[in-house]
């Protein structure tokens, strides 16, 4: 813990997003709560019932916040038990005859497959199936922090502020809706801070091996990465004139130091404060670190040794100066913060 409190009074970079959020298991009280709210949001035939693929629809939305999503997967668990055997649809009464039946509320991700399954075979969709699947194996089990691998391009910033952002419910959704299908090869890349797309085919990506990629083998983290670099070099063309970087990474050397302001302000349409905690006390770090979890926010940080040079800090195993990591959990009664290098 010692090492990881003065890594972290070194330089954090913290971005007020609704993000993060620790995972729960709901059961018969949260069914019961988020009933009206998300019957409001997704009965789209307005029957005052939630289908199957109503559910299967709004578990894959970017617009609800982490209990909602969590309180969908539980009623997608439990649907064959708790539906209504007139409708086929669920309501508040058949929850309700479901508990007093004695039956137990599951929840559990081994049915994430199936959801992407159902997804996938609604009839707008069935033309680019095969291209969701190249891009998400496992539909949203594939947008997970675990899964980002940083490879060749410089560009640490980027696929760290990414990682924070999946490593919630709400932010894999988020990043998940980024992409939006041409054809099977070719898919468009919209960054909510741009509004504007970028149109990235797979060949583009599976041609050139020095992309970031996925555990699982999905392409949208390196599409992601193209998009990206394309972005850059339209709207902010920082590496125009260095040579020497455009011929080490060609046509995506603005991955090279990708600015944390530019990398939010694209992925998340939000404004991005540096804070550097050295200059607070412990109380204010702490302060910090349960907004985190609180208010679900995103952080990535970094050591800048001009920064923290006052600390005179040594370098310990493993903690690579300039180089950003995403913060993916802190526990406050340990007082533990958890990070992830990309």
């Amino acid at each position: 813990m010692n090492r990881l409190h003065h890594l972290l009074l070194t330089s954090l970079l913290f971005f007020s997003v609704q993000v993060f959020g620790g995972e729960f298991s709901p059961g018969y009280p949260s069914a019961y709560r988020y009933y009206p709210e998300l019957a409001g949001a997704l009965d789209k035939d307005l029957d005052g019932l939630l289908s199957y693929d109503e559910l299967i629809e709004g578990y894959h939305a970017p617009y609800l916040n982490k209990d909602l999503y969590q309180t969908i997967r539980l009623y997608l668990v439990n649907f064959e038990s708790w539906q209504n055997p007139v409708t086929a649809s669920l309501n508040r009464e058949s929850i309700e005859l479901a508990e007093l039946s004695g039956r137990v509320a599951k929840y559990h991700h081994e049915k994430d497959n199936i959801f992407w399954d159902a997804w996938l075979a609604k009839p707008e969709r069935q033309l680019f199936a095969e291209g969701y699947r190249r891009l998400f194996p496992h539909g949203l089990t594939s947008v997970t922090a675990d899964n980002l691998l940083q490879e060749y391009f410089p560009d640490c910033v980027l696929i760290a502020s990414l990682t924070s952002i999946v490593s919630s419910e709400t932010g894999k959704r988020l990043t998940f809706n980024y992409f939006y299908p041409i054809d099977e090869q070719t898919f468009e890349i919209v960054f909510p801070g741009i509004g504007r797309g970028e149109v990235i085919q797979f060949r583009e990506v599976e041609r050139y091996s020095h992309f970031a990629k996925t555990r699982d083998g999905g392409n949208w983290l390196a599409m992601l990465e193209a998009a990206f670099a394309h972005l850059s070099k339209r709207y902010y063309n920082k590496r125009g004139g260095d040579d020497q970087v455009r011929f080490q990474y060609h046509q995506y050397s603005e991955l090279d130091r990708v600015l944390p302001s530019i990398a939010i302000e694209a992925l998340m349409n939000s404004p991005s404060w540096h804070i550097n905690p050295q200059f607070d006390t412990q109380y204010r770090l702490k302060k910090l670190l349960n907004s985190f979890v609180d208010d679900e926010k995103i952080a990535t940080f970094y050591i800048a040794p001009e920064l923290s040079a006052p600390l005179k800090l040594r370098p310990f195993a493993g903690i690579k100066p300039q180089h950003s990591y995403s913060l993916i959990g802190y526990d406050k009664e340990k007082e533990i913060v958890y990070i992830r290098d990309p």
